[in-house]
């Protein structure tokens, strides 16, 4: 950050421009309040964006983004009783293409050839707008990939669950096993002056020859890779 604001670009257009820099001292987020607050809104608004989705904690960089996005054409800040995007570019913005964050799409493919009689849509869900185009950025839960596109189609009266997948099912199970019988070891262990560190069998091969509950999909989301 030290780099990316104290540089002779900048340097320059502050003097062009007639702007004094003052920088805060490090470890004192207090001398920087304005930004600071800025920063906690967006959080907690993309936070509560993840809950009411259902999208795992991967697609908080997308929540944060879009947050942004649409608070800067959403929001109207005082005195001037306009929002950000109008007090740049002098005019009104139509919002009427927003949807909701998460919301379940059907995605257009017009990547790979397809016949006549294959299916020509992909599912995911809306994480985002581009701000370079006029396009959705959207999950495809297919090739993993977030994609911009202009061809979806929104299913917001469908309501968006969470998923289940064997990774991550697995991987939760084989940590509550673990974390048991750890406990368990440590209670029925008689007392000793210099205990010696436990050896556990790793959560891996414990979890090989036991299945997660079913109720536990309702909790759990599928493995995600996020490529942009």
């Amino acid at each position: 950050m030290e780099l990316s604001l104290k540089n002779s670009d900048l340097n320059q257009f502050c003097e062009l421009k007639g702007i004094k820099k003052e920088f805060s001292i490090p470890k004192t987020p207090q001398q920087n309040g304005i930004a600071e607050r800025k920063n906690r809104t967006l959080i907690v608004a993309a936070r509560t964006m993840l809950v009411d989705s259902l999208l795992p904690i991967p697609f908080w960089a997308e929540a944060v983004n879009t947050t942004c996005y649409v608070q800067n054409r959403v929001l109207v800040t005082k005195p001037h009783n306009k929002t950000p995007y109008e007090l740049l570019h002098g005019r009104t913005l139509s919002i009427g293409f927003m949807r909701p964050f998460g919301c379940l799409v059907t995605i257009l493919n017009t990547l790979d050839p397809l016949g006549k009689f294959e299916g020509k849509v992909d599912e995911g869900f809306l994480v985002g707008y581009s701000v370079n185009s006029k396009a959705f950025r959207v999950f495809n839960s297919r090739t993993h990939i977030v994609q911009e596109t202009l061809h979806v189609n929104f299913m917001e009266n469908k309501p968006n669950i969470a998923g289940s997948g064997p990774t991550w099912d697995r991987l939760d199970y084989s940590m509550l096993i673990c974390s048991y019988h750890s406990s368990l070891e440590r209670l029925t262990q008689p007392f000793q002056a210099d205990p010696q560190p436990p050896v556990y069998t790793p959560a891996l091969q414990l979890s090989q020859h036991s299945q997660p509950p079913e109720s536990w999909s309702h909790h759990l989301f599928p493995q995600v890779e996020l490529q942009v």
